[in-house]
């Protein structure tokens, strides 16, 4: 994905499945962005409402890796998502399944279940800001089950802020 790439999307059908490996390239000046269709401080009106709908936690799915793949995310902003649409569902806007992801200098934000949400998979986090997430019942900025003593879990100068005193910053187990 490109700098400066913006996604916008709207229900919690609207989700995109990895299975083979994402790289979001951004840059400090030109950000990929993952966002709601009501966002509109990122790329203006999208859908063409002048502002009568404001952004809020759920408005769109999730970004997933499935097992096997990997995600490279740098300079990425995801923000708006963490929402499944019936039955069993992993209510996180980003989700690693026995997976490898690499997030640098990335900002999770206003996720309606967990801003980040790994098992079994192979996670490095540097630089990063999990902003606000975790309104759904359980769930954190961060959520990480199922560490692999051989591979480490590595997070190194990021931020971790809630806004409301039922969210979580981080559970790891």
């Amino acid at each position: 994905v490109a700098p400066g790439a913006v996604f916008k999307a709207d229900g919690c059908g609207a989700k995109l499945v990895v299975e083979g490996t994402l790289t979001a390239a951004g840059t400090a000046g030109a950000p990929v962005v993952f966002t709601s269709i009501h966002d509109d401080a990122i790329a203006g009106d999208s859908n063409g409402n002048g502002g009568a709908t404001l952004p809020a936690p759920a408005d769109w799915g999730y970004v997933r890796l499935a097992a096997g793949a990997s995600g490279f995310l740098a300079h990425t902003t995801l923000r708006y998502g963490g929402v499944a649409c019936t039955g069993y569902d992993n209510y996180s806007m980003l989700q690693a399944w026995s997976a490898d992801l690499t997030l640098a200098d990335t900002t999770l934000e206003s996720s309606f279940g967990n801003g980040l949400f790994a098992e079994n998979a192979r996670v490095a986090v540097d630089r990063c800001r999990f902003l606000g997430n975790g309104q759904f019942g359980g769930s954190a900025g961060l959520n990480v089950n199922g560490l692999d003593p051989n591979h480490p879990f590595v997070v190194r100068d990021s931020e971790f802020a809630t806004r409301s005193p039922l969210q979580t910053a981080g559970r790891i187990s």
